[in-house]
């Protein structure tokens, strides 16, 4: 891969010195920080309702990644006069961040994902949980039942007692 930074087109250029339009400059890869704070917003998107997890996590994790993968920029106003790098200038304004985030989610989202489905794979393929689950108790000679209702199409919908 390649060290070069990667152009985000953000706008057109005020001033039409830059003919394709202004550019945020991205890591190519992600970084170790970048990738701690991707794994931390894991973590606090699992706190919510589940039916509220998706939407919450795309909404950290570009945060993040725009925040930790934006590096510099090509951004002037009308009159030519270039603006000082800053990131917060990004996660304020909208339009200019939102191409950034998405772009960088684009670049990220696989290397911060990748270790956590490969652990996951290992774990089902060879069916060990690496002690994550509780002990079972001790049998009482009584099998454990799973309680089960009938639905319409006549299978059982099972619910684990445990």
């Amino acid at each position: 891969m390649s060290n070069e930074l990667v152009p985000v087109r953000v706008r057109e250029c005020p001033d039409g010195t830059h003919p394709d339009g202004d550019h945020v400059y991205i890591l190519p890869k992600l970084s170790l920080e970048c990738g701690i704070a991707a794994r931390q917003d894991i973590v606090a998107a699992n706190t919510l309702p589940e039916d509220e997890r998706e939407g919450a996590l795309v909404r950290l994790w570009f945060r993040t990644f725009c925040k930790y993968g934006a590096v510099s920029w090509e951004l002037h106003d009308a009159g030519g006069e270039v603006w000082p790098f800053d990131v917060n200038v990004l996660l304020a304004d909208f339009d200019l961040g939102f191409e950034v985030a998405d772009k960088a989610d684009d670049l990220y989202r696989d290397a911060v994902m990748r270790p956590l489905l490969e652990r996951a794979r290992k774990t089902s393929r060879s069916g060990a949980t690496d002690g994550s689950t509780s002990q079972r108790t001790a049998s009482t000679g009584t099998p454990r039942r799973r309680s089960s209702r009938a639905t319409t199409a006549g299978t059982l919908s099972q619910v684990h007692t445990a």
